[in-house]
């Protein structure tokens, strides 16, 4: 276990946040944001030292698997072996690309102002839609998927839905057994944002009553 910690910083002109991380082919990856001058990824080979790549497209999440790096930047998915060069590799028109889940072979992907289906794929090229998550569709005025994890077999999607009229907001889980083919509804954590998972575990974690779990 991690008993002790070393702050590091990017020291990258006009950086204001780190948004994502990843770890593969011998280097960290991170994900940035901050003002016109900032670069969108940086890259350290022991997460001290960073690299600034001012022409990496910006982004929100990244995943390493299959010997490569995956961006979702906007409307694309982007790839890169080394966290330098990025090739887009799916334009999507149905909204803008967010978080993102992997079984270290497929990757599965939600999007931003379509919270009833999510993006699917094995080979990292070809995507398909999923169907739809149960009850996220109209008559509710809106849902937006905010997290996505994949542990023992199956995906999870956790979703934040607001019934029709704005006055019931509720978060909700679905699990896929079978890459999202179908979905069914499991057991909400009430004020959950993220999940992560460890350990053959899945962990809902955000802000409870002022605590963070």
């Amino acid at each position: 276990a991690q008993s002790a910690w070393t702050l590091g910083r990017t020291n990258l002109p006009d950086v204001r946040q780190g948004i994502d991380i990843a770890y593969g082919n011998g280097r960290f990856v991170a994900v940035l944001n901050g003002g016109n001058s900032a670069p969108g990824i940086a890259w350290s080979t022991d997460g001290l030292a960073w690299n600034g790549v001012p022409t990496a497209p910006y982004g929100t999440d990244i995943r390493f698997l299959a010997g490569a790096f995956y961006l979702a930047a906007g409307n694309y998915l982007f790839r890169s072996g080394d966290g330098v060069t990025w090739t887009p590799v799916l334009a999507n028109t149905r909204g803008s690309l967010g978080r993102m889940a992997t079984d270290g072979r497929s990757l599965m992907i939600a999007m931003f102002g379509s919270a009833h289906t999510l993006l699917y794929s094995t080979d990292r090229i070809t995507f398909i839609e999923t169907s739809p998550l149960p009850n996220t569709g109209p008559p509710n005025q809106s849902a937006n998927v905010e997290a996505v994890a994949y542990v023992n077999g199956r995906y999870f999607a956790k979703a934040f839905v607001i019934a029709a009229g704005g006055l019931t907001a509720r978060d909700a889980f679905f699990v896929t057994p079978d890459a999202g083919a179908s979905w069914t509804t499991t057991n909400a954590v009430s004020g959950a944002t993220y999940l992560v998972t460890g350990g053959g575990r899945l962990v809902a974690g955000g802000s409870f009553g002022g605590n963070t779990v």
